[in-house]
């Protein structure tokens, strides 16, 4: 019943946020009392699709965070107002969600989405049309593209993945390495860094690439177990995770696995029993067991206005985009595209569920990674890194 209330508030939430501008230039309802205008930012959520508990984390957290900052006073005595609008984890939706927000002249800024595949399909469309993004995808692929106009509020799988296999062997003293990957911009990309990581080390290592969305994963499974490895890398999306892990159990075949923030999330964690999570670990880069004042404020925040609900990982990555932008916006001194990348490409130390925002030359925002092991459906962190931030 708990579940049943919290996607009926959600999309409460969804269709009052779309009905105040989205779906391409429509009337908005005038700026709340007290405020000289509005500010639009587009955010592509998957609120359905293969995983819409994420969607529905992104769209609860984005919409505190305007709430947050409106009662502050708003961005340049505006109200800034998130229009969310669903990508459903595709590349079409992605692209059809984009050129609506392009074509919306209201829309200064873009959040999202939450895959990188989606965003690699979208990247070139927004570079054209000079679109600041902030987004949560994690892909080093990013960095080949050459646009300047994109801005990572995490960590990229350049620093997680390397993380996730050095700590197999450094920090488990494992020999014989398994490495599965999704065939999607998030895993492919992701092999690069773990395959040249496991050369560094001099271990073996057995890599296998398999297609997202199937049913079963036993045969990819049985292949890396029969080359004996004792521990596996796993890098790609939850329901997959899911799929593997109760995969992997089936068939008796347990070895640590390291994976992403995926491991953590609602949707794999509602898919799995607790045996079948337990043991896992997990490299992210949003540490909610943190006494941090501003995880502190996030999680007080978030159980008021969404009582009932406990904020996961997930919620917390996405309550960085409104901050972000509005300090980005209150900098440029004025809502517009070209002035608010500017702007973001010299953002220094936001306060976030992520450690302090800065904008370094690859423009990756966050520089802390936490290594989690998973009791139960507990997450419990083990170790945690600051990197550099190299401007």
């Amino acid at each position: 019943m708990k579940k049943a209330i919290a996607i009926v508030l959600v999309l409460i939430l969804v269709l009052g946020l779309v009905a105040c501008g989205g779906g391409g230039g429509g009337t908005a309802p005038p700026p709340a009392e007290g405020f000289d205008g509005q500010i639009f930012i587009g955010v592509t959520a998957g609120i359905t699709g293969p995983a819409p508990l994420e969607g529905e984390a992104m769209t609860r957290s984005v919409t505190l965070a305007a709430e947050i900052i409106n009662a502050r006073g708003g961005v340049l005595g505006m109200e800034l107002v998130p229009i969310i609008e669903d990508d459903a984890f595709t590349n079409e939706g992605g692209i059809t969600v984009a050129t609506r927000f392009i074509a919306d002249e209201r829309i200064v800024a873009m959040a999202g989405p939450g895959r990188s595949s989606v965003f690699m399909a979208i990247s070139e469309l927004l570079y054209r049309n000079r679109m600041p993004i902030v987004t949560p995808a994690t892909s080093p692929a990013f960095y080949e593209l050459g646009y300047d106009n994109w801005f990572r509020v995490r960590t990229s799988d350049t620093a997680n993945a390397r993380f996730a296999a050095s700590f197999l062997v450094e920090y488990l003293g494992l020999n014989n390495i398994g490495v599965m990957l999704t065939n999607d911009d998030a895993g492919l990309g992701a092999r690069v860094v773990i395959e040249a990581e496991l050369e560094r080390l001099g271990v073996p290592f057995t890599t296998i690439v398999y297609t997202g969305g199937e049913i079963d994963y036993t045969g990819h499974l049985m292949s890396i177990r029969d080359a004996g490895v004792e521990g596996i890398v796993l890098w790609g999306h939850t329901v997959d995770y899911a799929v593997i892990t109760r995969n992997m159990d089936q068939i008796g075949f347990d070895v640590p696995v390291v994976g992403n923030t995926g491991f953590m999330s609602a949707t794999f964690l509602d898919m799995v029993e607790d045996h079948v999570a337990d043991g896992l670990f997990i490299v992210t880069d949003a540490n909610l067991e943190s006494d941090d004042e501003f995880v502190q404020f996030f999680l007080e925040e978030y159980r008021r206005r969404f009582p009932g609900i406990e904020p996961d990982i997930v919620d917390s990555i996405h309550f960085a985009y409104m901050f972000v932008l509005a300090d980005a916006i209150e900098r440029a001194g004025v809502a517009e595209r070209e002035a608010i990348i500017q702007a973001l490409h010299t953002t220094e130390g936001v306060p976030s569920v992520l450690g302090p925002l800065t904008t370094d030359r690859n423009q990756n925002m966050a520089h802390t990674i936490t290594i989690f092991q998973n009791e139960g459906k507990v997450a419990r962190p083990i170790q945690s890194f600051t990197l550099e931030a190299v401007r």
